[in-house]
């Protein structure tokens, strides 16, 4: 039987470019490049040009996201605790 596929699940498996991977998460081209070159976030080569999962470059995203905060919160109990943070 074959699975029938909603709009969201056929979006989050569309291939882009770092272009439009810079634009999504707010970053310059090369910092795009960078966090590939760490292994941050999959790609694939097509042409020699990385392209990545839409849904991967979005749950990097809520990734980053999410890590920002818990440093946020970190540094505010150490300022609160006052164990040298300013």
């Amino acid at each position: 039987m074959t699975k029938i596929r909603t709009s969201a699940e056929v979006a989050y498996r569309k291939e882009i470019g770092v272009e439009e991977t810079a634009k999504i998460l707010g970053y310059e081209v090369e910092r795009v490049m960078r966090v590939l070159e760490v292994g941050e976030l999959r790609s694939k080569r097509v042409g020699g040009k990385p392209r990545m999962l839409l849904g991967d470059v979005l749950n990097y995203k809520l990734f980053v996201r999410q890590r920002r905060k818990s440093l946020a919160f970190l540094v505010k109990q150490a300022q609160e605790l006052k164990l040298g943070y300013q």
